[in-house]
């Protein structure tokens, strides 16, 4: 009810304006020389690492009694740190400042010192941690059970805000509005700034993962291939839910027209014929899409972000890794078997191949002008 009548509460001013550390957005060359390679160990690296431009941050191992951060020197792969976390690491670390954020299985997010690995403050949420944390304009925002904002530099909470069951995926930030994604198969826009609730969206293919957002726009994929996008700048008006479904009944009645599309519906591509599909990036013209297809065959599709057309696809024989880098009009990607391509936002066309020596469970990361590969193996290679 607060939020149809659009009343919030003040909440505290975060004490800086940290926010996450991003590479440059000069092209990728193919990958030509190994700067550097590190094994960490026997296992597999199952999370994504991270860079800060100083240092590559790499989650390990699968039991708290093994589970690591490591920092690497980005120079050299020369260790820097390493510290135990007690405790299994799922999702991509993150940077901001002179800190390094992670979330772990007990519930716990750690802000660790980036030059030394020791905590500078933690906080418990007492539930699964859903994805990496996002940090903007000195505020953390954290999917648990409930979405939670921090004062990212002191660990202070400035508000949390309940959906309507448990968060299930990762948060998505854009502009003023963070959406989020509840175990109820709906989208949830809140306001960033106090977590009051903006609009609700009832996703007609029930649960999704990975949202991606621009500025106007959040695209979601899931079952049998769906892709839906919502508008961010939407907000649901007092009592219009209730109208819409006695609406609907009228009309399933023969007694009314139908109803229109519901608020903050922008399209719907129901079309690609695939088991699933994720997203894996969007940028102002384009949602890129991995969709799954029988006997672990995978399509890199594009979307025009405006109204959901096909745009391209691309075939590949094994199924793609979560993730991909988005940089000067091209999009990089990666299989499982361990190839990495390079293609044209614009058309799809391959712009380069690059065959890695292992399978990957996790996509590439960008160096400034390279990549960094971690890969089944425990082994973590720096390439340009």
């Amino acid at each position: 009810m607060w939020n149809y009548f659009d009343i919030s509460f003040n909440n505290s001013t975060p004490s800086s304006n940290l926010n996450e550390y991003f590479t440059s957005t000069s092209a990728i060359a193919k990958p030509e020389t190994i700067i550097w390679s590190v094994s960490t160990g026997k296992e597999p690296l199952l999370v994504a690492p991270f860079s800060d431009g100083e240092a590559v941050y790499v989650i390990t191992g699968q039991k708290p009694e093994t589970s690591k951060i490591i920092a690497l020197d980005i120079s050299s792969g020369g260790l820097v740190w390493e510290r135990s976390l007690y405790s299994v690491a799922d999702h991509e670390p993150v940077a901001a400042g002179n800190l390094i954020f992670v979330a772990i299985r007990t519930g716990e997010i750690l802000a660790l010192n980036k030059n030394t690995g020791q905590t500078e403050w933690s906080f418990n949420s007492e539930s699964l941690i859903r994805g990496s944390p996002v940090v903007l304009n000195g505020v953390l925002y954290l999917a648990a059970s409930k979405v939670h904002a921090f004062d990212a530099m002191s660990g202070e909470l400035l508000w949390e805000h309940q959906v309507g069951n448990d968060v299930s995926q990762q948060v998505t930030i854009s502009g003023e509005v963070l959406g989020i994604i509840s175990s109820d198969g709906h989208i949830n826009l809140v306001d960033i700034s106090n977590g009051k609730r903006r609009m609700t969206f009832r996703l007609p293919f029930g649960n999704t993962k990975f949202p991606k957002s621009n500025f106007d726009t959040v695209v979601l994929a899931g079952i049998k291939s769906n892709v839906i996008a919502i508008d961010l700048n939407e907000k649901d008006l007092p009592m219009e839910k209730a109208i819409r479904s006695w609406w609907r009944v009228l009309w399933r009645l023969e007694l009314a027209n139908k109803p229109p599309v519901p608020r903050g519906f922008q399209w719907w591509q129901r079309s690609l014929k695939g088991l699933s599909a994720h997203t894996l990036g969007i940028d102002d013209r384009f949602a890129f899409i991995n969709v799954r297809d029988i006997g672990n065959q995978s399509r890199l599709v594009a979307l025009d972000v405006s109204d959901g057309s096909l745009v391209w696809a691309n075939q590949f024989g094994s199924d793609l890794t979560q993730g991909a880098i988005l940089r000067a009009g091209a999009i990089i990607v990666a299989t499982e078997y361990g190839d990495i391509h390079k293609v044209s936002m614009d058309t799809g066309r391959e712009l380069w191949k690059f065959k890695h020596d292992s399978e990957l469970v996790v996509s590439p990361v960008a160096l400034d002008d390279g990549l960094i590969v971690a890969d089944k193996d425990g082994r973590i290679t720096a390439f340009r």
